[in-house]
């Protein structure tokens, strides 16, 4: 397992409204509550935090407006990420899994290439429409361009990957050899029965049965998967 047992995941988008800040929340709390994984957030978008309380089981460090070329100028913002990173990394248990997970938004290069070079990986939310693919296909680029071997991959939120014909060309736009990096996370109202298997059913996990615990364990479990294996 990487960096002494926990996992780096950052969520990354520089369009605002693509789900950064559901997933990470989202991802934290699936983690705690059904795969006994201790999880935390590390919040460096530009909106203010979302406050959450104890009973969730994760912790939420706020490093607002990180990076952003305006409002930390000075670069205390980053500094900060960079502090609660490396503290959570030491203090990981090497035989137990951890994860921490990194909102990111807006246009902040200086971020966008740290996460680039030490996340172990990195999700590019989207929605569909022409603009979010577009822009989420350049943050690809840009990220691959600092760091060829990063592992990213895309989720699109609150669609189940049937489009309908006025939106084909969207999908249509996305090369062949991006489009097995996609992962359609239905809407929360799609997902009832498709996380609920005999597996999660052996373990307790299927409760809450709610369509929102089961968007956030069909996210988790994708995220899972496509960690590096441990060693």
């Amino acid at each position: 397992m990487s960096k002494k047992g926990i996992f780096a995941v950052a969520i990354s988008s520089p369009k605002g409204g693509v789900s950064k800040t559901t997933l990470c929340h989202s991802g934290c709390w699936a983690a705690v509550n059904n795969f006994n994984t201790a999880s935390y957030l590390i919040h460096t978008d530009n909106t203010e935090p979302v406050n959450i309380d104890a009973s969730r089981g994760y912790r939420q460090y706020d490093c607002q407006f990180a990076a952003d070329p305006i409002r930390d100028k000075s670069g205390e913002q980053l500094e900060k990420v960079k502090y609660y990173w490396n503290n959570l990394i030491e203090m990981a248990p090497k035989d137990e899994r951890s994860i921490m997970f990194v909102d990111n938004g807006g246009n902040k290069e200086e971020l966008a290439l740290f996460l680039a070079e030490f996340a172990d990986l990195i999700i590019i939310p989207t929605v569909v429409d022409g603009i979010s693919f577009k822009r989420g296909i350049q943050h690809y680029n840009q990220i691959k361009a600092s760091n060829s071997e990063v592992n990213v991959r895309f989720v699109v939120a609150g669609h189940n990957g049937k489009f309908a014909k006025r939106d084909q060309d969207i999908w249509d736009s996305v090369s062949d050899e991006l489009k097995p990096l996609f992962m359609f996370l239905g809407r929360s109202s799609d997902l009832g029965v498709f996380i609920i298997d005999d597996e999660i059913k052996k373990k307790g996990w299927s409760q809450p049965n709610t369509p929102a615990a089961n968007y956030s364990r069909a996210f988790f479990k994708y995220v899972l998967e496509n960690l590096p294996k441990q060693d």
